[in-house]
Protein backbone atom coordinates (compact mmCIF):
# COMPACT_ATOMS: atom_id res chain seq x y z
CA UNK A 1 0.00 0.00 0.00
CA UNK A 2 1.65 3.16 -1.25
CA UNK A 3 1.66 6.72 0.03
CA UNK A 4 1.94 10.25 -1.37
CA UNK A 5 2.37 10.99 -4.24
CA UNK A 6 2.84 7.46 -5.53
CA UNK A 7 0.67 4.85 -7.23
CA UNK A 8 0.80 1.08 -7.35
CA UNK A 9 3.42 1.43 -10.09
CA UNK A 10 5.89 2.78 -7.54
CA UNK A 11 6.40 -0.75 -6.20
CA UNK A 12 7.75 -2.03 -9.54
CA UNK A 13 11.12 -3.14 -8.11
CA UNK A 14 9.42 -5.01 -5.28
CA UNK A 15 6.83 -6.49 -7.63
CA UNK A 16 9.56 -7.92 -9.86
CA UNK A 17 11.48 -9.28 -6.87
CA UNK A 18 8.62 -10.99 -5.06
CA UNK A 19 7.07 -12.29 -8.26
CA UNK A 20 10.40 -13.90 -9.18
CA UNK A 21 10.27 -15.72 -5.81
CA UNK A 22 6.83 -17.11 -6.57
CA UNK A 23 4.76 -14.91 -4.26
CA UNK A 24 1.24 -13.87 -5.14
CA UNK A 25 0.84 -10.10 -5.03
CA UNK A 26 -2.02 -7.64 -4.63
CA UNK A 27 -0.80 -4.09 -5.28
CA UNK A 28 -3.69 -1.61 -5.21
CA UNK A 29 -3.87 2.02 -6.15
CA UNK A 30 -4.93 3.73 -2.94
CA UNK A 31 -7.96 6.02 -2.88
CA UNK A 32 -7.52 9.12 -5.02
CA UNK A 33 -4.76 7.66 -7.20
CA UNK A 34 -4.46 5.84 -10.50
CA UNK A 35 -7.62 4.01 -11.47
CA UNK A 36 -9.55 4.69 -8.26
CA UNK A 37 -12.27 7.21 -7.59
CA UNK A 38 -11.05 10.76 -6.92
CA UNK A 39 -13.12 12.10 -3.99
CA UNK A 40 -12.90 15.85 -3.50
CA UNK A 41 -14.35 15.72 0.01
CA UNK A 42 -11.78 14.95 2.74
CA UNK A 43 -14.52 13.11 4.64
CA UNK A 44 -14.23 10.29 2.08
CA UNK A 45 -10.76 9.51 3.42
CA UNK A 46 -11.96 7.65 6.48
CA UNK A 47 -9.20 5.15 7.23
CA UNK A 48 -11.56 2.49 8.54
CA UNK A 49 -13.48 2.60 5.25
CA UNK A 50 -10.29 2.45 3.20
CA UNK A 51 -9.10 -0.48 5.31
CA UNK A 52 -12.40 -2.23 4.60
CA UNK A 53 -11.76 -1.69 0.89
CA UNK A 54 -8.52 -3.64 1.31
CA UNK A 55 -10.37 -6.46 3.08
CA UNK A 56 -12.94 -6.50 0.27
CA UNK A 57 -10.10 -6.95 -2.23
CA UNK A 58 -8.72 -9.88 -0.21
CA UNK A 59 -12.21 -11.39 -0.14
CA UNK A 60 -12.59 -10.97 -3.89
CA UNK A 61 -9.29 -12.78 -4.39
CA UNK A 62 -10.45 -15.77 -2.36
CA UNK A 63 -10.66 -14.88 1.34
CA UNK A 64 -6.90 -14.65 1.53
CA UNK A 65 -4.56 -14.06 4.42
CA UNK A 66 -1.63 -11.85 3.52
CA UNK A 67 1.47 -10.01 4.61
CA UNK A 68 0.82 -6.27 4.42
CA UNK A 69 3.63 -4.00 3.17
CA UNK A 70 2.93 -0.29 3.51
CA UNK A 71 4.68 3.04 2.97
CA UNK A 72 3.80 6.56 4.12
CA UNK A 73 -0.01 6.96 4.13
CA UNK A 74 -0.28 3.26 3.39
CA UNK A 75 1.13 2.71 6.87
CA UNK A 76 -1.88 4.50 8.32
CA UNK A 77 -4.17 2.05 6.56
CA UNK A 78 -1.99 -0.88 7.62
CA UNK A 79 -2.21 0.32 11.22
CA UNK A 80 -6.01 0.19 11.05
CA UNK A 81 -5.85 -3.25 9.46
CA UNK A 82 -3.61 -4.49 12.26
CA UNK A 83 -6.11 -3.33 14.89
CA UNK A 84 -9.46 -4.03 13.21
CA UNK A 85 -8.67 -6.97 10.92
CA UNK A 86 -5.66 -8.71 12.44
CA UNK A 87 -7.14 -12.14 11.69
CA UNK A 88 -6.64 -11.50 7.95
CA UNK A 89 -2.89 -10.94 8.10
CA UNK A 90 0.24 -12.98 8.75
CA UNK A 91 2.52 -10.01 9.37
CA UNK A 92 3.17 -6.34 8.59
CA UNK A 93 6.01 -4.28 7.13
CA UNK A 94 5.98 -0.51 7.65
CA UNK A 95 8.29 1.58 5.43
CA UNK A 96 9.31 5.10 6.56
CA UNK A 97 6.17 5.60 8.66
CA UNK A 98 5.74 3.16 11.58
CA UNK A 99 2.67 1.61 13.12
CA UNK A 100 0.51 4.55 14.16
CA UNK A 101 -3.21 4.07 14.75
CA UNK A 102 -5.02 7.43 14.54
CA UNK A 103 -5.72 9.48 17.61
CA UNK A 104 -7.19 12.96 18.04
CA UNK A 105 -5.02 15.34 16.03
CA UNK A 106 -3.93 18.69 17.49
CA UNK A 107 -4.04 21.78 15.25
CA UNK A 108 -1.23 21.83 12.68
CA UNK A 109 0.48 24.87 14.19
CA UNK A 110 0.55 23.08 17.56
CA UNK A 111 2.11 19.99 15.97
CA UNK A 112 4.83 22.13 14.39
CA UNK A 113 5.53 23.80 17.74
CA UNK A 114 5.80 20.42 19.47
CA UNK A 115 8.17 19.14 16.80
CA UNK A 116 10.37 22.21 17.22
CA UNK A 117 10.57 21.57 20.97
CA UNK A 118 11.43 17.90 20.48
CA UNK A 119 13.68 18.01 17.40
CA UNK A 120 14.83 21.61 17.29
CA UNK A 121 12.90 22.28 14.08
CA UNK A 122 9.58 21.31 12.46
CA UNK A 123 9.34 18.02 10.58
CA UNK A 124 6.14 18.41 8.54
CA UNK A 125 6.26 22.09 7.64
CA UNK A 126 5.25 21.17 4.08
CA UNK A 127 1.76 20.39 5.39
CA UNK A 128 1.10 24.15 5.50
CA UNK A 129 1.26 24.05 1.69
CA UNK A 130 -0.33 20.64 1.14
CA UNK A 131 -3.47 21.67 3.04
CA UNK A 132 -4.04 24.98 1.22
CA UNK A 133 -6.98 25.22 -1.18
CA UNK A 134 -4.63 26.40 -3.94
CA UNK A 135 -2.12 23.55 -3.54
CA UNK A 136 -3.65 21.10 -6.03
CA UNK A 137 -3.73 23.50 -8.98
CA UNK A 138 -0.27 24.86 -8.19
CA UNK A 139 1.18 21.35 -8.03
CA UNK A 140 -0.51 20.32 -11.27
CA UNK A 141 0.88 23.40 -13.04
CA UNK A 142 4.40 22.83 -11.70
CA UNK A 143 4.47 19.05 -11.29
CA UNK A 144 8.16 18.76 -12.23
CA UNK A 145 9.16 21.18 -9.48
CA UNK A 146 7.15 19.16 -6.96
CA UNK A 147 8.66 15.84 -8.04
CA UNK A 148 12.17 17.33 -7.96
CA UNK A 149 11.70 18.12 -4.28
CA UNK A 150 10.01 14.85 -3.37
CA UNK A 151 12.66 12.75 -5.16
CA UNK A 152 15.85 14.85 -4.97
CA UNK A 153 19.39 13.76 -5.71
CA UNK A 154 20.44 15.59 -2.55
CA UNK A 155 17.96 14.58 0.18
CA UNK A 156 19.37 17.18 2.58
CA UNK A 157 17.20 19.81 0.84
CA UNK A 158 14.27 18.36 2.78
CA UNK A 159 15.70 20.04 5.90
CA UNK A 160 14.61 23.36 4.46
CA UNK A 161 12.09 22.90 1.64
CA UNK A 162 10.05 20.18 3.35
CA UNK A 163 10.63 20.61 7.08
CA UNK A 164 10.29 24.38 7.38
CA UNK A 165 6.81 25.89 6.89
CA UNK A 166 6.18 28.13 3.88
CA UNK A 167 9.37 27.12 2.03
CA UNK A 168 7.96 24.55 -0.39
CA UNK A 169 5.12 26.58 -1.91
CA UNK A 170 7.23 29.41 -3.37
CA UNK A 171 9.72 26.88 -4.74
CA UNK A 172 6.94 25.03 -6.58
CA UNK A 173 4.96 28.09 -7.69
CA UNK A 174 8.08 29.73 -9.12
CA UNK A 175 8.82 26.58 -11.12
CA UNK A 176 12.27 26.06 -9.65
CA UNK A 177 14.11 22.83 -10.42
CA UNK A 178 16.48 20.41 -8.74
CA UNK A 179 18.48 17.43 -9.92
CA UNK A 180 16.39 14.28 -9.62
CA UNK A 181 17.45 11.23 -7.62
CA UNK A 182 19.34 8.50 -9.46
CA UNK A 183 16.86 5.91 -8.18
CA UNK A 184 14.02 7.74 -9.96
CA UNK A 185 14.87 7.42 -13.67
CA UNK A 186 13.06 9.10 -16.53
CA UNK A 187 10.56 6.35 -17.44
CA UNK A 188 8.93 5.83 -14.01
CA UNK A 189 9.07 9.56 -13.35
CA UNK A 190 7.19 10.35 -16.55
CA UNK A 191 4.67 7.62 -15.80
CA UNK A 192 4.01 9.00 -12.32
CA UNK A 193 3.80 12.56 -13.62
CA UNK A 194 1.25 11.54 -16.24
CA UNK A 195 -0.91 9.69 -13.69
CA UNK A 196 -0.84 12.58 -11.22
CA UNK A 197 -1.69 15.24 -13.77
CA UNK A 198 -4.39 13.09 -15.36
CA UNK A 199 -6.06 12.27 -12.04
CA UNK A 200 -5.37 15.64 -10.46
CA UNK A 201 -3.77 16.43 -7.11
CA UNK A 202 -6.87 17.45 -5.16
CA UNK A 203 -7.84 13.93 -4.15
CA UNK A 204 -4.32 12.75 -3.17
CA UNK A 205 -3.93 15.86 -1.01
CA UNK A 206 -7.10 14.95 0.84
CA UNK A 207 -5.11 12.34 2.75
CA UNK A 208 -3.58 15.40 4.48
CA UNK A 209 -6.75 17.47 4.61
CA UNK A 210 -8.60 14.61 6.27
CA UNK A 211 -6.12 14.78 9.16
CA UNK A 212 -6.23 18.53 9.74
CA UNK A 213 -10.04 18.42 9.52
CA UNK A 214 -10.23 15.63 12.10
CA UNK A 215 -11.91 13.10 9.82
CA UNK A 216 -10.23 10.17 11.57
CA UNK A 217 -10.33 11.50 15.13
CA UNK A 218 -11.77 8.88 17.43
CA UNK A 219 -12.41 6.20 14.81
CA UNK A 220 -10.58 3.67 16.99
CA UNK A 221 -9.02 3.62 20.43
CA UNK A 222 -5.91 5.74 19.90
CA UNK A 223 -3.82 3.74 22.35
CA UNK A 224 -1.04 1.70 20.79
CA UNK A 225 -2.12 -1.94 20.68
CA UNK A 226 0.63 -4.59 20.87
CA UNK A 227 1.10 -6.35 17.53
CA UNK A 228 1.14 -10.09 18.11
CA UNK A 229 2.62 -11.19 14.78
CA UNK A 230 5.83 -10.53 12.80
CA UNK A 231 6.43 -6.83 12.16
CA UNK A 232 9.19 -5.12 10.18
CA UNK A 233 9.82 -1.37 10.33
CA UNK A 234 12.19 0.00 7.67
CA UNK A 235 13.33 3.59 8.14
CA UNK A 236 16.41 5.75 7.80
CA UNK A 237 17.43 8.14 10.54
Amino acid sequence: MHGFPDTSHGWYHQIDYFRSKGYGLIVPDMLGYGGTEKPTDPAAFLLTAIAQDVINILDAEGNLKAYAIAHDWGSGVASILSVKHSDRFLGFAFVAVPYSPPAKTPPLDEILKQQTIIYGHPIIGYWTFFTKASAASEMEEHIDSLLDVLYPKDPSIWKTLMNIPDKLEPFVVEGKRLQSADYFPVAPREQLKSLLVQGGMKSPLNWYNSVVQGVNDGIIDGRLTPLLYPVLIAAKG
